[in-house]
């Protein structure tokens, strides 16, 4: 299920699904083309990640966060609901 997505009970009662707060990784970058190089990496690890406007996001991991931050690029933990592409969406 994805965040916020919606369900319908047979009695008609709708319930809203929200994801739990886990730690994770935001990465963000000078330039786009390095942020899509930080994602390549990631997902040559096989790394589930959540895209959003300006940052790519992974659950924590220190060896990832070391590995990418040696990229030359800006790490910042912190708890968030982690909501990954998944292969339908990607």
């Amino acid at each position: 299920l994805q965040n916020q997505a919606v369900l319908q009970t047979n009695d008609d009662l709708f319930i809203r699904i929200y994801a739990a707060n886990e730690e994770v990784i935001d990465f963000s970058c000078a330039s786009i083309n390095k942020l899509l190089y930080v994602s390549w990496h990631l997902g040559n690890a096989h790394c589930p990640v959540q895209v959003l406007d300006d940052v790519v996001r992974i659950r924590f991991d220190t060896v990832l966060e070391k590995q990418i931050n040696k990229l030359g690029v800006t790490s910042q933990r912190l708890k968030a609901s982690f909501t990954p592409i998944n292969r339908q969406q990607g």
